[in-house]
């Protein structure tokens, strides 16, 4: 199930983590966080366009080999890392 959320206001970013891929020979971000409002209650999920940062600090950690790559898996109907990915 997937639910799109707009929270006005300002957030404070508790802790985040995603993954740099390629999708469709394009680099690919996918992010989770989570969040609190300005009354402290937590949420989070996936970090989806238009989301606004003000500030954030990343540390980003480079694979060795080749890059990993996202193909559409027709059983969980997600584009998911390849365990061998093969670059065309």
């Amino acid at each position: 199930m997937s639910v799109h959320v707009y929270q006005p206001g300002d957030l404070e970013v508790l802790s985040s983590m995603g993954t740099v891929s390629l999708l469709d020979g394009k680099p690919f971000i996918h992010t989770h966080a989570a969040f609190a409002d300005a009354t402290g209650r937590p949420f989070g999920g996936h970090v989806n366009h238009g989301c606004e940062v003000w500030a954030l600090e990343v540390k980003i950690e480079e694979f060795e080999g080749p890059p990993p790559v996202r193909l559409f898996d027709e059983e969980t109907g997600l584009s998911r890392w390849q365990s061998s990915p093969t670059v065309a």
